[in-house]
């Protein structure tokens, strides 16, 4: 019975551990309905692989902090031993059995603990940003997939406008050659208008279509089951280029990011000091242990310095390869703001050239319809020509068109700017 009052003092000193493992969220059941942009964008970050594979990682990287934390405490340890023998001249069984338990205290390893420690703050920090970062080129890619299917839907909906306008100059060019008022050549203008239009749809359904897989990969729904709602939004942009450059060098992810791999650079390259003169291991513990034998228990306690005399010269190369990092990590930097600066002055630039043609195309697209009417007109009443009429209306598409881009285009441009600025959180997350 000693065996078992042994192991129940070694059970008495142990402290339960007990995992808990998060289960994995179920897949976004397919929704059906008529989405919002902010719907559109929620369903895309509770379901886009790519973010639960960010948040994988930051959860390893916190994992590894937690890991790194739990060695500044006491570490426990608990064994037991039971064995039975007989001997061959002996009808009796003789039985030992042994039990320990240690304890272990790391006073001081001359900061390593505390460097491994920052250094998986930063590592845990780095995966943060990354999640942010990734988020955000989420919500930009739903945005832009959002507006380029209502982009999509509407110049499918005005070539589908412009066929059934061929249709009718066809009919009235047929009834008018009937008449003896209008000459053949007119059918067959309006027959090659028809068919251009034809092919103008066909191409259009299409490219809807294509738009629509799009922005539900985008999503994340498996099926296309689904419309949104037809709005865009045209508000003038109005903040300074010079905010948006101070604000995405103080904001951005990737920026933080940077800042972040530089702190561990630092970080490794006075560890690499530091092991020019203590080598890894070096340090003060203290042990206590505590033994159990069928003869009685005994215990011991003590501390301990490890300090290397010589280990070569391996160290100077990893002090010169950390040196080498820390000016690498501030070389990206500069690239950095470098890339940033220019992102955000091409993105600004683009904003004000897509604000802009929304005035002219709308101007156009007056001008257009004044002209397509008068050209009608003036064929109806047997004045014009079916190729005045057919250039008219080539024209008045064209316009549509351009109007139809204009208004989707800075949509797009707003939003990009916001991401390349470091405002697309404030404005788009749901």
């Amino acid at each position: 019975m000693k065996i078992f009052a042994a192991l129940a003092v070694i059970a008495a000193f142990l402290v339960p551990c007990f995992a808990f493992a998060a289960a994995p969220a179920a897949d976004a059941q397919a929704e059906t309905g008529v989405f919002s942009l902010g719907r559109c964008i929620s369903m895309a970050l509770e379901s886009q692989p790519d973010l639960k594979i960010a948040r994988s990682n930051l959860n390893i990287s916190r994992n590894s902090l937690t890991k790194t934390i739990s060695s500044l405490f006491p570490q426990a340890k608990a064994s037991a031993s039971y064995s039975v023998w007989q001997d061959n001249l002996s009808a009796s069984a003789a039985d030992d059995y042994s039990a320990k338990i240690s304890l272990t205290q790391n006073i001081w390893d001359f900061g390593k603990t505390i460097d491994s420690l920052r250094l998986d703050v930063e590592d845990r920090n780095s995966g943060d940003l990354f999640l942010q970062d990734k988020i955000r080129e989420i919500i930009l890619s739903v945005t832009q997939q959002y507006y380029e299917y209502l982009k999509t839907k509407r110049l499918a909906e005005m070539d589908s406008e412009s066929l059934r306008q061929s249709e009718e100059h066809l009919s009235q060019a047929k009834d008018f050659y009937q008449a003896g008022i209008k000459s053949r050549i007119d059918v067959t203008k309006a027959e090659v208008q028809k068919a251009n239009d034809r092919l103008s749809l066909i191409s259009a359904v299409n490219k809807l279509k294509i738009a629509k897989l799009k922005l539900g990969n985008a999503i994340g729904m498996k099926q296309a089951d689904f419309e949104v709602e037809n709005t865009v939004d045209t508000t003038a942009f109005d903040i300074g280029l010079e905010y948006c450059l101070e604000r995405a060098f103080r904001s951005r992810p990737d920026v933080l990011e940077m800042e972040s791999s530089i702190r561990s650079a630092r970080i490794n390259l006075s560890s690499s000091v530091r092991r020019m003169f203590l080598e890894d291991g070096s340090g003060i513990q203290a042990k206590a242990e505590y033994d159990f034998h069928p003869e009685g228990s005994s215990w011991n306690a003590g501390v301990g310095i490890s300090i290397p005399l010589f280990t070569g010269f391996s160290n100077i190369s990893g002090l010169n390869t950390a040196r080498e990092n820390l000016s690498i990590a501030l070389e990206r930097k500069k690239s950095l703001e470098l890339s940033v600066r220019l992102e955000v002055e091409q993105a600004y630039l683009t904003m004000q050239e897509k604000k802009e043609s929304i005035d002219a195309a709308a101007e156009g697209l007056r001008n257009a319809e004044e002209n397509f009417s008068l050209a009608q007109g003036r064929y109806l009443s047997g004045i014009g020509s079916m190729i005045e009429l057919a250039d008219a209306q080539t024209t008045l598409t064209g316009a549509k068109t351009n109007h139809i881009n204009s208004l989707y285009d800075y949509a797009e441009s707003v939003a990009s700017l916001r991401k390349s600025a470091g405002l697309l959180d404030a404005f788009y997350i749901p």
